[in-house]
């Protein structure tokens, strides 16, 4: 018997309010930490593809800066540096600057009008 009124006053003291509440409170907490967890590897991979980018990047960079310098290690790729850069010539050569031409430049033109606005402009001559 006392070990039924034991059982009894633990089931009434685990399904008491107090103690349900407490249990509610700390099942919040550890969902709110799994949560959190989600968010910062979710971050986190998303932090790591972007870096995954930028050092294939920088490696072409890098790559690109190996090749200038070598070509910059032979007297032709100096002075095909200096040409680009500077726009200068050797003696004896000439240098052609091509400019391309200049596109008309756009007006507001009246026949982009609505027809109806044209029809009014027609009856309201101070219509625009």
């Amino acid at each position: 018997m006392k070990e039924l009124q034991r059982k009894h006053r633990l089931r009434r003291f685990l399904y008491s309010a107090p103690s349900v509440i407490l249990l509610f409170v700390l099942t919040l907490l550890v969902a709110k930490g799994a949560v959190a967890l989600l968010q910062k590897e979710r971050l986190s991979s998303i932090q790591a593809e972007a870096f995954k980018k930028e050092i294939l990047a920088l490696t072409t960079r890098e790559q690109e800066l190996k090749d200038s310098i070598k070509n910059l290690g032979t007297e032709e790729g100096i002075k095909e540096e200096i040409r680009k850069r500077y726009s200068v010539t050797e003696d004896g050569e000439h240098l052609a600057i091509i400019v391309e031409g200049r596109s008309a430049a756009t007006s507001s033109d009246k026949s982009t009008r609505p027809w109806y606005k044209k029809l009014l402009a027609v009856i309201i001559p101070f219509y625009e």
